[in-house]
């Protein structure tokens, strides 16, 4: 069970090689090719399905994040509290204790459709940006893998968009001029010196909820469009905790791959891997492509069954309908 949190570009150990300069310890560092695990990554015992949105902002089951540190650490600033066999989020942060709604309402205006994206870094548990999911506007959050454990990953078990990373050395995966609004709160701006980043809006100053796409050359128009999206190499890990997604929708990503030195089974594996229990991938490709995909998949524990393009058995595309079946990782008994 010590894997159920794996994150293979942040990996702690990894990262201790790395000198804190410029925050590069906690920035994303993949393992070599010789490095990846060719493993399943087991879900928690006794994991449950999430709650569904908008329930999904207020609680969490305890035993899909097991870890009581924040409601310890943040009890002052009302990040999130333990009630039973769920957690509960009450809205606060860092910053806003009594709840994200008033703090927002105070700086920003949400209502005359300006802003339609926005990027918070450092975000907790991501009450900024559930808050703003609630009036319509996509919000991406992040923060490193830090002594706050588990905090993205409590975001995303609230089904609000969210990634780790830092501001630090590395650019971050978003295109040039993409956003309406940056917040970040006041210990993280002390890295921005080194980045191009957007106009703060700072507090020093003052799943399915969304779709994280990954389409490299579109992803300008997605944000255009006031949608949201990251740049993603599939030969890598992405940047977030197990369990992510409830939905993949994969077209011609591996006619994409096919002539890149990358193995389409890590490939799959990184997908279950961010995928919840019982969560769906569609898949869209050649047959021949698809029928590959298959074989691997069905030994790991999918349910999957190809089928005609929507226009018909003439269209060379076809689909492939995927469900990652549940299952969960046993206890761990120590030796006597």
């Amino acid at each position: 069970m010590s894997y159920s949190e794996y994150t293979p570009c942040q990996d702690k150990v990894r990262g201790r090689k790395f000198n804190r300069d410029m925050m590069k310890y906690q920035e994303r560092h993949c393992p070599a090719k010789e490095e990846f695990m060719l493993c399943l990554i087991p879900a928690p015992l006794n994991y449950k399905t999430p709650f569904k949105w908008p329930q999904s902002s207020d609680y969490a089951w305890y035993h899909n994040i097991p870890h009581r540190e924040l409601s310890i650490e943040k009890t002052v600033q009302n990040w999130i509290q333990v009630e039973g066999n769920r957690f509960r989020f009450p809205g606060g942060g860092t910053m806003f204790p009594l709840g994200a709604d008033a703090y927002i309402y105070k700086l920003i205006p949400l209502t005359n459709g300006h802003i339609r994206t926005a990027v918070d870094t450092g975000c907790g548990v991501a009450s900024f940006g559930a808050y703003l999911l609630t009036r319509n506007i996509l919000t991406i959050s992040f923060a490193p893998r830090d002594t706050h454990e588990a905090q993205v990953q409590f975001a995303l078990e609230r089904r609000v968009p969210a990634m780790i990373g830092i501001m630090g050395s590395q650019r971050l995966p978003y295109p040039a001029r993409a956003l309406d609004l940056a917040h970040s709160k006041d210990s993280t701006l002390q890295s921005t010196r080194y980045s191009p980043t957007l106009m703060m809006i700072s507090e020093h100053h003052g799943h399915e909820c969304g779709t994280i796409r990954f389409i490299p050359d579109a992803l300008r128009i997605i944000y255009e469009r006031g949608l949201i999206g990251t740049y993603q190499d599939w030969c890598e890990g992405f940047s977030t905790y197990p369990r992510t997604c409830d939905l993949i929708h994969a077209k011609g990503v591996f006619t994409i791959y096919q002539d890149v030195q990358c193995d389409i089974t890590y490939i799959l594996l990184e997908m279950d891997r961010i995928l919840w229990p019982e969560g769906s991938v569609i898949f869209r490709d050649t047959v021949e492509l698809l029928v590959k995909i298959k074989s691997i998949t069905d030994g790991m524990r999918w349910k999957s069954q190809i089928v005609y393009h929507e226009s018909g058995p003439f269209n060379p595309e076809k689909i492939l309908v995927a469900v990652k079946t549940y299952w969960t990782g046993e206890a761990t008994h120590r030796q006597p």
